[in-house]
């Protein structure tokens, strides 16, 4: 997936849309919205004179900002992920467990039936047909 950064390289080595759709397999609308989204962050600008690089303090500090920001989404993102990993391994040792439980229980009614048919045990009342 291409990424904003990727695309503000290439205009800086002077390509064209055309040239970054070519270079990257992308489609020109995606693209294009890279582009206005460099624009809108100031970060790219088209002039009459050709394309310049800006970027002022302000800019870099809401863009470090941004960026820590997200940083510890990621970490949060980390902690549920663990949280969830821990939660499925705990799942499937219960499964195993459960399965252990019916092939036991499955076996025994097998044991019982045999023994039954076999004339070894009298089933009770109940379950004589």
């Amino acid at each position: 997936m291409l990424k904003s950064n990727e695309v503000l390289k290439l205009l800086k080595q002077g390509k064209t849309i055309k040239e970054i759709v070519e270079a990257t397999g992308s489609n020109i609308v995606n693209i294009k919205a890279h582009k206005k989204r460099l624009i809108k962050k100031q970060l790219w600008q088209d002039k009459d004179a050709g394309l310049q690089w800006e970027l002022d303090l302000d800019q870099v500090t809401d863009f470090l900002i941004d960026r820590l920001e997200k940083a510890k989404r990621v970490t949060e993102l980390e902690t549920i992920i663990k949280r969830l990993e821990n939660q499925l391994a705990a799942t499937k040792n219960e499964l195993v467990v459960l399965q252990e439980n019916h092939k036991k229980k499955v076996e025994r009614e097998q044991r019982y039936k045999l023994a039954v048919q076999q004339g070894d045990i009298t089933p009770p009342i109940s379950y004589r047909k």
